[in-house]
C-alpha cells in the first residue's frame, strides 16, 4: 500500500472549486472567436458577442 498525504479536506475541496466556477462565469472569461467556434461545436451555449467579448454559459 502507497502512503498518501491528503493537504486538503473533500469539504475545502469542493468550497474551492465550486468558488472557481462562480468566478469564470461571473465575471466571466474573454475568449477569441476560434474557441467560441469549438465550444458551439462541443454543445456549449455562448451569449451575443459584447464590447468585453463573449460570455459562454452553462447549458
Amino acid at each position: 500500500m502507497r502512503p498518501r498525504i491528503q493537504l486538503l479536506s473533500a469539504e475545502l475541496i469542493g468550497r474551492i472549486l465550486g468558488e472557481a466556477f462562480e468566478l469564470l462565469m461571473n465575471p466571466g472569461v474573454r475568449i477569441g472567436s476560434a474557441v467560441v467556434e469549438l465550444l458551439q461545436s462541443a454543445g456549449v451555449a455562448s451569449e451575443l458577442r459584447t464590447m468585453t467579448g463573449w460570455r459562454v454559459c452553462p447549458s
